[in-house]
């Protein structure tokens, strides 16, 4: 447990370096060619290209962000309708007792 720190550090150098290796390999046209490694095939025309991972991250939190106020303006006016249809059927029960005290000869409040 007291080299355990160096080990660590021993494995992530080595495994870093490798990896880089393997990147600027396999970055170069030569290498690859040798190895076998075809190109990338080119798009397809008329097909939109492909965002990066940033990309793809901000349009989804913008998309998200338009949804959340669309959500919010939604909920606002159901709320907006509920009060109206709760005013409307209280305006309707008042009118409806008012009748029947009319009927009765009661005057309304």
């Amino acid at each position: 447990t007291i080299n355990f720190s160096t080990a660590i550090f021993c494995y992530w150098t080595t495994n870093n370096l490798i990896s880089l290796g393997q990147s600027f390999v396999f970055k170069n046209k030569n290498m690859r060619k040798r190895l076998g490694i075809w190109d990338p095939p080119p798009p397809v025309p008329g097909q939109e290209n492909s965002k990066g991972f940033m990309e793809s991250m901000t349009a989804a939190f913008d998309k998200s962000e338009t949804a959340k106020a669309a959500d919010k303006i939604k909920l606002h006016n159901e709320a907006i309708e509920r009060q109206k249809t709760a005013s409307q059927a209280s305006l309707s029960v008042g009118e409806r007792k008012a009748g029947r005290n009319r009927k009765r000869g009661k005057k309304s409040r």
